[in-house]
């Protein structure tokens, strides 16, 4: 009897365990990289973003990869089909990937079944384009009750002057929005 006790204990508390890292439901972070493909990316191929905003892009999301799998938190890559694999410049950690048909990463049934399974309710991200798939995923969490926050300098825009006016448009809609330096205190 003692032992079946134990185990009501973590379903009442809400308690969860991924392995051999456990933590409270709801607690869990994890880092969407969106769409940094190669043929959105690719300097000679006509990007398809702002030219300007890639390479630092893609080292700021290379900065915090680490940090968020050093905290046993999910690094999710989102891929948008035929845009190519990811860009050859981006680190990667794990296999959490999917691809998705539309611009939002939720319109992949098996990525939100596994946030949902994973208890990830703090979704940070990052990638491209912030007038697209960056808007629409973060404007789909917010709607099913995720604590969305896009990290401003890790995303990039299709139009090289209207990154701040879409920023302020994602603060105006109660989309948080930080620089990935407040990242560093964010993930629990």
């Amino acid at each position: 009897m003692r032992l079946s006790r134990l185990l009501w204990i973590p379903l009442l508390t809400g308690l969860w365990c991924l392995g051999t890292v456990c933590g409270h439901a709801g607690d869990r972070s994890a880092l969407l990289v969106i769409d940094v493909q190669k043929d959105y990316t690719a300097l000679d191929s006509g990007s398809r973003v702002c030219p300007e905003q890639i390479g630092p892009m893609i080292s700021t999301v290379n900065r915090l990869i680490p940090h968020f799998a050093d905290q046993k938190n999910d690094v999710i890559y989102i891929l948008q089909n035929g845009g190519g694999p990811l860009n050859e410049s981006l680190k990667t950690t794990g296999d959490l990937k999917f691809i998705k048909n539309w611009p939002s990463a939720f319109s992949n049934v098996e990525f939100e079944a596994y946030l949902k399974k994973s208890g990830a309710r703090k979704l940070y991200i990052t990638g491209l384009a912030a007038e697209f798939c960056v808007g629409a995923t973060a404007r789909d969490a917010r709607s099913q009750g995720y604590d969305v926050t896009i990290v401003s300098n890790a995303v990039a825009a299709k139009n090289c002057d209207a990154l701040k006016s879409h920023l302020l448009q994602f603060k105006r809609e109660r989309i948080k929005i930080i620089d990935s330096d407040q990242v560093n205190s964010a993930p629990e």
